[in-house]
């Protein structure tokens, strides 16, 4: 009989309830056993809501959990760094939203604790599982559309503004839609293409006041092999479930409904006409879930492991620098 993964959730987003309990649900090789929230009264009626067994309010009392063995951490971008690196050093696996820090050095430290205390630490990348993401990857590597040109993607939604709410605090988000969204198209195109971005240009829409992050942020990405990309991102108009298009000298790929557990559709247009590609109807979440046991089960690194995580942070603020200085950065692939 294969061995069951007992897990712990840290924090209580949307994402929590609308996917990832549901994902552990239907794993055959998962079971939520503990939930952690700030007020103890709201954990255990949570708990009670979702027939979870424990519930906590420290990270202290669930690290010291000996039946916990996998933590999936889902509170604002500013906690990432400390719950990680405090579960990890109670020999927890770590399985991260995005973003995975605020900063540099704190991605490090992240790292390190994992590597120290021999856990798995994943970030929650999960569209690299998407199977329109995965089907053009593989077209790229089969050079579908011949020599590449650039590219272009991009993630929006409409998101009120709240001066209340963390999403717009930057010391607790560490941004706006760049931050949010924008890191998963960065990760999306690295993930495709194989290669490191080596500079970044980027403009935005500021907020009404300095406390707030911006509205919309344009960013433009060179690779290493010269590649152009563009990443839009925005919190000011409609969700379309996510772009990207990818232009060749042989034709053009279009994926849509990229950024979105739903199916999506991917084409290649060609001088002669449109063709349709066919893609399975995966639950990415179920799938991202499934492939972290199987990295703790076999010891192996994730497919976004803390170190990949690592370098879309650099381009992220690699991004809001542009947006500052005016002027395009060299990023330090150190």
């Amino acid at each position: 009989m294969s061995m069951v993964i007992n897990w712990a959730i840290v924090g209580y987003a949307d994402i929590v309830t609308r996917q990832i309990m549901r994902a552990m649900e239907e794993s055959k090789e998962s079971r939520l056993v503990a939930l952690l929230r700030r007020d103890k009264l709201e954990a255990k009626k949570t708990a009670k809501q979702y027939e979870i067994e424990k519930y906590y309010d420290n990270v202290e009392d669930l690290g010291k959990d000996k039946d916990v063995q996998a933590v999936y951490i889902a509170t604002p971008p500013f906690l990432h760094h400390s719950q990680t690196v405090k579960l990890a050093n109670y020999g927890k696996h770590i399985l991260c939203e995005k973003p995975m820090a605020l900063s540099i050095e704190e991605c490090k430290n992240m790292i390190d604790a994992a590597s120290k205390n021999r856990v798995k630490l994943m970030i929650g990348h999960c569209f690299r599982f998407h199977p329109s993401v995965e089907k053009i990857r593989e077209l790229i590597g089969k050079k579908a559309i011949g020599q590449i040109a650039y590219t272009r993607t991009s993630f929006t939604f409409l998101f009120p503004v709240d001066p209340h709410s963390w999403y717009y605090k930057p010391e607790m988000s560490g941004g706006g839609p760049m931050m949010d969204v924008g890191i998963h198209c960065i990760d999306t195109l690295r993930y495709i293409f194989g290669k490191k971005v080596k500079s970044v240009y980027a403009t935005s829409k500021p907020g009404k006041n300095k406390t707030q992050v911006e509205l919309t942020m344009l960013a433009s990405l060179n690779f290493e092999n010269d590649l152009k990309a563009l990443v839009e991102c925005s919190f000011e108009t409609i969700r379309t479930g996510g772009v990207l298009e990818i232009y060749g000298s042989g034709g053009i790929i279009r994926g849509e409904r990229i950024y979105e557990n739903k199916k999506g559709t991917v084409s290649i247009q060609r001088e002669e006409g449109k063709e349709s590609i066919d893609v399975r109807d995966d639950d990415i979440y179920t799938v991202e879930i499934d492939h972290f046991i199987e990295c703790i089960k076999e010891d192996r690194e994730p497919l976004i492991s803390g170190k990949e995580s690592l370098e879309d942070i650099r381009v992220v603020l690699g991004a809001y620098r542009s947006c500052e200085t005016g002027r395009r950065v060299n990023l330090n692939q150190e």
